[in-house]
C-alpha cells in the first residue's frame, strides 16, 4: 500500500470532525455583533425569540388614571361634554345596561382634552392620580371607589328587571386589567369591572375559652356591568355617572358619587396611556403607584 493511500482514511476522519464542529457552532447572523469574550453569552433580543404579537405581549404596560371630583351634575348632566366623547365604543346592549345602572362610558382622542379640561378645571375640588404598571395579561389591579361601609343595598338592572342584594362590612371597588390586543397593532384592551369586597369575621370555638378569630374576605364581582374597551396611544377613556345615578340604590350612585361637606359630588375617571395636562393645582392628593407582577 502506498504512502498516499495510508493518509486517505485520516483525511476523511479529519474532514468529518471539522464538519461536526461547524454544525455545533454556526456562523453568526449578518449584523449581529460578536462577544468580545468567548465565555460571555449574548442574550437574544425579544424580536428574535418571539413573533411580533408575542413580543408585544411581553412588554410592560403603563396606564395613568385621573380621578376628578366635581360638584354633582358637572359632567353627568353636561351634554356639551359628552358630544365630544365617542360613546359608541361599546356595543349597544352593554352601553344601555351601564347607562341604566348609573354609569356612562366613552372614548376620545387626546386632542379633545384641551377643550374638555377647562370645563373640569372650573369646577374641580380635588383629584387623584393612579399610575398602573403591569405586564400584559398580568394580575388585576383595583381602586377603591368608596370608604369601608357598614352595610349597603345595591340593585342591578338588566333586561330581566332589577335584582337587589344587601352587603355587610363592605367596600366598593373597580377592578382593572390590561393586555395587548394580539390582532391589532399598538392596541391596549382595557377591562373594568365593579366589585364589592365583603369582610366577615368568624370565631372558632374549641375546648379553650379563647376562640380563634378568622377574617374572611370575598370579592363579589358585578359581571353584568363589566366594561371592555380598546385604547390606542393617542386616546383616553372616560367613566362618569349617568343621569340614572340619581337613584341611591344604583351602582353609579354608590361607586361614582359621594356626599361632600356642603353638597354632593361626582367622580370623573380618565384613563390614558400618555399624561394629560392638568392646570388646576388646588386640593391635589399625592399620586399612587399600583404594580402588578
Amino acid at each position: 500500500m502506498s504512502v498516499a493511500m495510508k493518509f486517505v482514511p485520516w483525511m476523511i476522519t479529519t474532514a468529518l470532525v471539522m464538519a461536526g464542529c461547524a454544525a455545533r457552532h454556526p456562523a453568526p447572523v449578518a449584523g449581529q455583533p460578536l462577544p468580545s469574550d468567548s465565555s460571555v453569552s449574548v442574550v437574544p433580543s425579544p424580536s428574535s425569540q418571539f413573533s411580533a404579537g408575542e413580543a408585544k405581549l411581553s412588554q410592560v404596560i403603563f396606564v395613568t388614571m385621573y380621578t376628578f371630583e366635581v360638584p354633582y351634575g358637572t359632567v353627568s348632566r353636561d351634554e356639551k361634554f359628552w358630544k365630544q366623547i365617542d360613546e359608541t365604543a361599546l356595543d349597544v346592549g352593554t352601553y344601555d345596561r351601564l347607562l341604566r345602572n348609573g354609569i356612562r362610558v366613552g372614548r376620545a382622542p387626546l386632542g379633545v382634552w384641551s377643550t374638555l379640561a377647562p370645563i373640569i378645571d372650573r369646577q374641580i375640588t380635588s383629584y387623584r392620580v393612579d399610575r398602573f404598571t403591569t405586564f400584559s395579561g398580568g394580575d388585576s389591579l383595583y381602586v377603591n371607589m368608596s370608604p369601608p361601609l357598614d352595610d349597603e343595598l345595591l340593585f342591578t338592572l338588566d333586561r330581566h328587571g332589577a335584582a337587589g342584594r344587601w352587603y355587610d362590612n363592605c367596600q366598593n371597588r373597580f377592578d382593572f386589567s390590561f393586555r395587548w390586543e394580539r390582532h391589532l397593532d399598538d392596541t391596549l384592551r382595557v377591562s373594568i369591572c365593579p366589585l364589592v369586597t365583603v369582610h366577615r369575621q368568624r370565631w372558632d370555638y374549641f375546648l379553650a375559652d379563647d376562640p380563634i378569630e378568622r377574617r374572611l374576605v370575598r370579592d363579589e364581582y358585578l359581571w353584568d356591568l363589566a366594561i371592555r374597551m380598546d385604547l390606542i396611544a393617542n386616546q383616553f377613556l372616560v367613566i362618569a355617572p349617568s343621569p340614572d345615578a340619581d337613584d341611591p340604590y344604583r351602582v353609579g350612585y354608590n361607586f361614582l358619587t359621594a356626599d361632600g361637606p356642603a353638597y354632593r359630588t361626582e367622580e370623573l375617571l380618565v384613563l390614558a396611556r400618555a399624561p394629560v395636562a392638568i392646570h388646576h393645582a388646588r386640593a391635589t392628593t399625592e399620586p399612587t403607584v399600583s404594580l402588578s407582577n
